[in-house]
């Protein structure tokens, strides 16, 4: 009945613009709330809170769509060459300025390069049409994605070739567009001047509205009136408050003085809180794409409906907007009833807690933070939108990290209950009288939401638990001082001691307790439920019970203490939601069939008031469990309840689970599940790796390629256009096959890759397809895992052909048109240690001492080092620089793995391809390629100061 796919679809019979509001995208750290709202075709609203200085959200455009359904995702395209981008900016004041130094900015990461930050500020139109020209809150930004298109907070001199390239963004290799849309107090806000400031002056009297803390080691720039001297200036004291005098090296090098009200650029580097959280509003208005790359291919052909309802969590869709998660379940045929359960982590007001050093969540300001309010009330106009009816969905569990110590359930040694998510959530107390009413805030808060949406009010009361100890201590969380105070109020007794300290076994003594405890549970769930019926004559309330964390074989205690049979039998509530996903998944079929008896025999819920809820698989390398899952689905549909939902829309869309009624399983298992992807690795040195997705070893063409399930591919692509198609993948170590070491030392650089898809029953019998085919341009190390880059042959048009004007020399040193003989300029020589004396902060095997002695180290500044034996035998790396007191090379790029003391080493000059330079140190300005006369672009742009006539 459904199915899983691995490769995008084939057919794509529609397209979308570049830059479609309902696909951009945001994420944060958990103390920044944000959320993106889409307003209809071409307006997208940013909303977000941030409570530190340093935390800093934005909108992101991904050129290779992986939140989107295999079925359903864009064409990924990093070429960006020919769009323009173009929107209205509207900010509001808690919004720092555009034209602020540290202000909002368009970052384009590049596969593997560096990370490209426009200013907006230096991208408005002019005049502006709707406000002040100089109005940094109101702003039309046009982006043009050309070769002329160059990064950096001004443009780069023009003279300076070295700055060009480095400045100019590979509009052909762009991976990801984030939009940085930071508050008015980031880092430490805007800082200008209190007192006019001079050259040799070595402290600065400054204006800080914010009040943050500047501290040593905290950078400051100058930019007016700067002269050739230091690019930062590093604070040495200590200070706070809205005008503070700061201590500053070295001294100040200017031109002339600064007069008071110049910006001076802050780098602050602690964290610290905002005096106040900031709410950011942005609005991006009127926003178009338009060029040869600005259409996108997209599969718009959506699954017939097929009768499966949709259960989703706010914080595993809060970084998309609600117009993308309702289009992805309704295109995959999902209709009638959503389930969104709030969540743990996103949705809560947070205030700091002095005592408690952290943030808390704030019972005294609004149930939701703004930018998750404005997400849902969204969400529940499109769900009405589409016919759906919204279930919302609480549960007693809070981020640890925010959960107030004393609403919290704990252990018989005081401490608070931690599930098994990381990091940890804890539970509500069900005897904490203001934690419950908090709760019971949430829930009418949000069913008002849906209400002015036009839905009808639907809560779910989610998982109602007292904490197990599961995934940690095992033991029973029910002594928090709450219910302890509680039970001998209402009883005159005492919990029986010794307390429990494991959750198996029988009740024993403990049981009148354990009883007691059940019925709290069942007051605390019928007090809620009381609350909202209030509230919202008319309201359906529905109980979710997931039957494998209640009902343990092992554990008569979790039974008696977690089911208040008594408060949620029939017709206790309008709904039973049931779940028991850990069976399921297990294959442990036998045990479901106790999830109905319960429901129907014990509880007494007829099948039109329950609803079922198969799923859910956590990690997406056991996609395999989505079989199980099909079968609980059938299985349910068998029975018959009022509502079956899939748990969860993310994980649907992450392993691209495809329902549909007319597949059988087995079959599309056995058509599907025998292809696999393989890798095929050729590295310059001539050594030859296969790896495959498959779980076992294959043997392709005498060929062996291993296991390697940690690999994950990027979508793999190909067009009939002229740019140069990329794909990544990201891959785990294995020691014996890919290490870090060999990685840095760069054995993989530039190697041939070959991707296959093969039938795993018959890779030697069956041909395989080859899917793409190329050489690594870049290959990333990180932290257990590393991201390669692998360049299609399409990728060589995008070289420059021909010359292009320039007063710096267009040839290398030593090559044809050069024609200096770099023989006889190179010396050789040995490694005689490694590191020490090199630049704080380099890697060890980035600074190399050498028996090599120079006259002019200058010289050799930009030339290649070349190892003649050892493990680096023919390598070579470009010098950063020689150092003549000490002989150390300092190379632009670690060598991944240390040389050996004694390897024999060639070194050659290098060429600041100047024409001086050509002249004076090698005698060649004969072949000098470059235009060293040419005017540059500040000569076209000087002003005209006197007029003649001939």
């Amino acid at each position: 009945m459904s199915y899983l796919m691995s490769l995008p679809a084939a057919e794509r019979n529609g397209q979308i613009m570049r830059f479609a509001v309902d696909h951009w995208q945001t994420d944060f750290n958990l103390l920044t709330s944000a959320s993106l709202v889409s307003e209809g075709d071409d307006n997208l609203v940013f909303r977000a809170v941030y409570r530190r200085n340093l935390d800093l959200a934005g909108a992101h455009w991904a050129s290779e769509d992986t939140a989107g359904h295999l079925l359903h995702r864009y064409e990924a395209q990093p070429s960006y060459r020919g769009c323009s981008l173009r929107f209205r900016y509207r900010a509001n004041g808690e919004t720092l300025g555009l034209d602020a130094f540290n202000g909002p900015a368009l970052a384009l990461e590049t596969h593997g390069g560096p990370v490209h930050h426009l200013r907006l500020w230096n991208h408005r139109v002019l005049p502006n049409p709707n406000a002040a020209d100089d109005d940094p809150f109101d702003q039309v930004i046009e982006v043009v994605f050309d070769d002329a298109l160059t990064s950096g907070f001004s443009p780069p001199d023009a003279d300076d070739p070295e700055a060009l390239r480095a400045a100019r963004v590979p509009v052909d290799d762009i991976r990801r567009v984030l939009l940085t849309l930071p508050p008015k107090s980031y880092m430490a806000g805007r800082t200008s001047l209190a007192a006019p400031l001079a050259s040799g002056d070595s402290q600065v009297s400054l204006s800080v509205p914010s009040g943050l803390t500047i501290s040593p080691g905290d950078r400051l720039v100058f930019p007016a009136q700067r002269a050739p001297g230091p690019e930062e200036y590093i604070v040495t004291s200590t200070s706070s408050g809205t005008e503070q005098l700061v201590s500053f090296e070295p001294a100040a090098v200017l031109t002339g003085s600064m007069a008071a009200g110049q910006e001076v650029r802050v780098t602050v580097e602690t964290q610290q809180r905002l005096p106040q959280a900031e709410t950011v509003e942005v609005h991006l208005e009127a926003l178009t794409c338009t060029g040869p790359g600005a259409l996108l291919a997209i599969n718009d052909q959506g699954c017939a409906p097929h009768g499966l309802a949709m259960a989703d969590g706010y914080d595993n869709a809060y970084h998309l907007t609600p117009a993308r998660v309702v289009a992805q379940a309704v295109k995959l045929g999902y209709r009638d009833d959503w389930v969104l359960y709030l969540g743990i982590s996103h949705f809560h007001n947070l205030a700091w807690d002095e005592p408690a050093g952290r943030y808390l969540v704030d019972p005294a300001q609004a149930p939701l933070n703004a930018p998750a309010a404005a997400w849902l009330a969204d969400l529940c106009v499109r769900l009405k939108a589409a016919g759906f009816r919204l279930w919302l969905s609480l549960s007693f569990e809070i981020l640890a990290d925010f959960m107030p110590a004393d609403w919290a359930q704990k252990d018989h040694a005081g401490r608070m209950a931690l599930t098994g998510w990381q990091p940890p959530s804890s539970l509500i107390s069900p005897c904490n009288g203001a934690a419950l009413d908090w709760l019971g805030g949430v829930a009418e808060f949000v069913l008002g939401l849906a209400e002015e949406a036009g839905l009808a009010p639907c809560l779910q009361i989610g998982e109602p638990w007292w904490w197990d100890g599961s995934f940690g201590t095992q033991v029973p969380h029910i002594y928090d001082a709450f219910t302890l105070t509680a039970y001998h109020a209402e009883t005159g007794l005492y919990a029986p001691t010794p307390w429990l300290q494991r959750g198996e076994g029988p009740a024993g003594v403990h049981g009148p307790y354990l009883d007691w405890c059940r019925d709290r549970l069942g007051a605390a769930t019928d007090a809620l439920r009381d609350r909202v019926r209030a509230a919202f004559p008319g309201v359906q309330v529905a109980l979710l019970l997931f039957t494998p964390q209640v009902f343990r074989p092992d554990s008569e205690i979790l039974t008696r203490l977690n089911f208040p049979a008594a408060a949620w039998a029939w017709p206790a509530y309008d709904v039973l939601q049931i779940e028991d996903y850990d069976w399921v998944v297990a294959g442990d079929f036998e045990r479901t069939a106790e999830t109905w008896r319960i429901a129907q025999e014990v509880l007494g819920y007829p099948l039109s008031a329950l609803h079922y809820f198969a799923g859910f698989v956590l990690l997406g390398e056991e996609a395999w469990r989505w079989r199980a899952i099909d079968r609980a689905l059938a299985e349910a549909l068998d029975r018959g309840p009022a509502r079956v939902f899939v748990w969860s829309r993310e994980q649907v869309v992450r392993d691209g689970f495809v329902y549909d009624p007319q597949v059988n399983w087995p079959g599309a298992g056995a058509a599907l599940t025998c292809l696999a992807l393989a890798w095929r690795v050729k590295r310059r040195d001539g050594l030859v790796q296969g790896f495959t997705t498959h779980d076992r070893p294959l043997i392709i063409a005498g060929e062996t390629y291993r296991p390697a399930v940690s690999f994950e591919p990027s979508e793999i692509r190909a067009t009939g256009r002229l740019t140069g198609d990329s794909l990544e993948a990201w891959g785990g170590f294995h020691s014996e096959e890919i290490t870090e070491a060999d990685l840095k030392a760069g054995l993989y650089d530039g190697a041939h890759v070959r991707i296959l898809q093969v039938d795993w029953q018959d890779p030697e019998g069956t041909a395989p397809l080859i899917l793409a085919e190329g050489h690594i341009g870049e290959i990333e190390p990180r932290d257990h895992h590393f991201r390669a880059e692998l360049r299609g042959p399409a990728q060589r048009l995008n070289q420059p052909l021909g010359a292009v004007y320039q007063p710096h020399c267009r040839a290398d040193l030593g090559d044809a048109r050069c024609g200096v003989d770099l023989a006889a300029l190179a010396l050789e020589g040995e490694v005689t240690a490694l590191g020490a004396g090199g630049p704080g902060g380099l890697a060890e095997d980035q600074v190399l001492a050498c028996d090599i002695q120079v006259a002019a180290p200058e010289a050799w500044r930009g030339g290649l080092v070349e190892f003649l034996d050892g493990r680096h035998a023919g390598r070579s790396l470009e010098v950063k620089e020689l150092r003549a007191d000490s002989g150390r090379l300092v190379l632009f790029e670690p060598l991944g793995r240390p040389p050996e003391i004694g390897d024999r080493i060639r070194l050659t000059p290098g060429c600041d391809k100047r024409a001086e330079t050509c002249r004076q140190r090698f005698d060649n300005l004969v072949n000098f390629r470059g235009e060293p006369s040419l005017p540059g672009s500040d000569a076209v742009l000087r002003p005209v100061t006197r007029l003649s006539r001939a």
